[in-house]
């Protein structure tokens, strides 16, 4: 579930998206939630990209996922 206390994201019609400590990525929406593994969201990103998933998209959308630093 979603901890309303850390920053999250309001996407529309009640979805909402969190990173976890470990980087995963808890999606909630009208009560249920999933929570995806690093690589798992990776794929999901690398998937809709205009590119679409290939290792070498996946493999960009897991490094940009897990990189940390200054978000501007």
């Amino acid at each position: 579930m979603i901890d309303r206390k850390r920053p999250h994201h309001h996407s529309r019609d009640g979805f909402y998206f969190q990173r976890a400590e470990d980087g995963s990525v808890v999606i909630e929406h009208e009560g249920a939630s999933a929570t995806l593994a690093p690589s798992e969201w990776a794929s999901v990103v690398a998937f809709v990209s205009a590119r679409g998933e290939g290792y070498t998209t996946w493999q960009e959308a897991l490094e940009w996922h897990q990189q940390r630093g200054d978000a501007s």
